[in-house]
């Protein structure tokens, strides 16, 4: 593949719309979407890996004969950090400005928009293109908005709309919490195009806890959901009992427990996992919940979850999670606790699901009358 072609490849695939699959999913009052039956996790990605290539094959097309300049670098304000690239023969520019230095555990609050700075009106994407990755010094990807939300196909088309001389449209950042240390290289993309990466710094506040201080403080701020499942500080996994969090009513869980630690200065990042039945094998975490171990639809109750933590010397902060995706048995129901911001609330599914994931953990019990 020539480098031309391949720059156009990766571009073309920045410019694909991704939905906040995160954001929407915590949502508060978003109701449930049960899995329908006899359509397999495989099926799923397929199907939306097919999707996905055609629309990359519609904007390979467009990207094939779109004018870009150089990217060029712009100053920061005093405390934040900014890049900019010119494009369409200078008649756009898209800049993005991020603080210098960020807190762990809270949202990357980066600011992205596209000026229109020529005499002539232009054609931009309206929220297409926008993608956010994050990689470390030596180069590591460690976050990438594409892939965490590739699991939804978008809100649709992005027809793009015309913006007149001297007006701006700002652009939606796919929301990232800082989970990493630093320094870090954010790579945003705007209107399909990818920006020069701009290098920030996390600073913790405080002494950085102890790899045991910051594993038993996560796992307090889980509500006793893992008291009876504790993880090992080596990284290992066990076997016990999820339970209900708070002393919350339905059956516990048998199932296999594993954390991953990783300290940084000021602070560490605590990744709890745990799958049901507790024969699945669960040897490391992934970044996305997604690729956690896959649920046995349709043949038993069964359940993969995910919960990342940032512990900071006076704070324990969620970053992803708690986040699961289960599969039910038939003759079976599922009791779904949802942790918001007045503490954990309780449902009950209806019968004859086969499996849904969503921010939820859940619990198993038999059908009424069964």
């Amino acid at each position: 593949m020539s480098d031309d072609l391949d720059r156009r490849l990766r571009t073309a695939l920045d410019r694909v719309p991704a939905s906040d699959v995160w954001g929407e999913a915590t949502r508060a009052g978003r109701p449930d979407h049960p899995m329908p039956h006899g359509v397999p996790r495989r099926g799923r990605v397929l199907i939306v890996a097919t999707v996905f290539l055609v629309l990359v094959g519609a904007f390979v097309l467009a990207e094939a004969v779109r004018p870009r300049d150089a990217e060029v670098s712009t100053p920061a304000s005093p405390g934040t950090v900014s890049s900019t690239l010119s494009y369409h023969g200078g008649s756009l520019a898209c800049t993005a400005t991020v603080d210098r230095v960020l807190d762990p555990g809270r949202p990357i609050a980066m600011s992205l928009a596209v000026e229109n700075v020529g005499a002539s009106t232009q054609h931009v994407s309206s929220f297409a293109g926008t993608r956010l990755t994050v990689e470390s010094e030596s180069g590591e990807q460690l976050w990438d908005s594409a892939i965490a939300n590739s699991v939804a196909l978008g809100p649709g088309p992005d027809m793009g709309l015309d913006l007149p001389p001297g007006e701006t449209h700002v652009y939606s950042v796919p929301p990232v919490r800082v989970a990493w240390g630093g320094p870090l290289h954010l790579t945003p993309t705007c209107d399909g195009l990818r920006l020069p990466a701009l290098i920030v710094d996390v600073a913790g506040s405080g002494s950085t806890p102890t790899a045991q201080q910051a594993l038993d403080r996560a796992l307090d701020a889980t509500s006793g959901v893992f008291g009876s499942c504790t993880p090992k500080l080596d990284g290992t996994s066990l076997v016990g009992t999820l339970d209900p969090p708070d002393g919350g009513i339905a059956p516990s869980l048998d199932a296999r427990c594993i954390a991953e630690i990783r300290a940084y200065d000021g602070f560490v990042a605590v990744d709890i996992g745990a799958v049901s039945p507790a024969t699945i094998e669960l040897d490391d975490l992934p970044a996305y919940y997604f690729q956690m171990p896959s649920p046995h639809r349709a043949e038993t109750n069964s359940e993969s979850l995910l919960w990342t933590f940032v512990v900071t010397a006076t704070d324990v902060i969620t970053v992803q999670g708690p986040i699961s995706e289960e599969g039910i048995a038939p003759g079976f129901r599922t009791v779904d606790f949802r942790l918001g911001h007045g503490g954990w609330s309780r449902s009950v599914s209806p019968c004859g699901n086969s499996g849904q994931s969503g921010p939820f953990i859940s619990f198993f019990e038999p059908c009424s009358g069964t």
